[in-house]
């Protein structure tokens, strides 16, 4: 099914919220806010980011960095190695001082409508690792159905190593779904995470979920695939 792009108030203030902590972030500091992990930290990625409409290059585009599995609701910037770096006018960017592990980068447009995601990034030694291009592009949805039972106000989901999620209100759990807006488009996504303030079990949701630009997409979450709650 497809459908137009909506967004509930409670998604709306969430990612604005978000938006706001990324961009004040980005100008207070280029480089990492946090790190660590590892005895040294001192590996570097490059890259560039170009819009996929025209391919111009997306001056003062945001680049958050973060490692691979992290929660953004339940771990603060230490916890979840984040980084933020913003692109110059021809759409490169520099992360320094990264620990040795594996990442996942996120690329918003400096207007907050376009967005990448490159789900592996492998810092390994200090060698520069040079990522190429990334083309953002609007954002897809999901529409996320629910289970009869098991899911209250507390629960929500996430992108595992990016700054996106979901809360799960009460209008959800009335109409049984939840509406994920601002889902990165053109690259398959590995899965969501569904996770309760209140429990440490963490689910995965969907498999290789591809959004497209503009359109919703529908998942079905059943807590069929249990992670290891300790895998941050």
């Amino acid at each position: 099914m497809s459908g137009q792009l909506r967004m509930n108030p409670a998604t709306a203030v969430r990612i604005a919220i978000i938006v706001a902590i990324i961009a004040f972030c980005c100008t207070c500091s280029i480089g990492p806010l946090a790190g660590g992990g590892t005895d040294v930290d001192n590996g570097k990625i490059t890259g560039h980011i170009v819009y996929a409409n025209d391919g111009n290059p997306a001056y003062n585009a945001r680049i958050i960095l973060m490692k691979i599995n992290a929660d953004p609701v339940a771990c603060g910037a230490a916890a979840c190695s984040l980084y933020i770096a913003a692109t110059d006018s021809a759409g490169h960017y520099g992360i320094s001082g990264l620990a040795y592990r594996l990442y996942r980068l996120v690329a918003i447009s400096a207007d907050s409508q376009f967005f990448a995601l490159r789900c592996s990034v492998a810092v390994a030694g200090p060698s520069i690792v040079n990522l190429g291009a990334d083309t953002i592009r609007r954002p897809g949805a999901a529409r996320i159905s629910l289970p009869d039972s098991g899911i209250d106000s507390g629960g929500y989901f996430y992108i595992p190593g990016t700054t996106i999620s979901w809360t799960i209100d009460s209008a959800a759990i009335i109409s049984g779904e939840l509406y994920a807006a601002l889902m990165p488009a053109g690259r398959p996504i590995p899965f969501l995470v569904y996770k309760n303030f209140a429990a440490p079990a963490k689910f995965a949701v969907g498999s290789e979920i591809i959004a497209a630009e503009g359109d919703t997409i529908d998942i079905s979450f059943d807590f069929g695939d249990t992670l290891d709650p300790g895998d941050d």
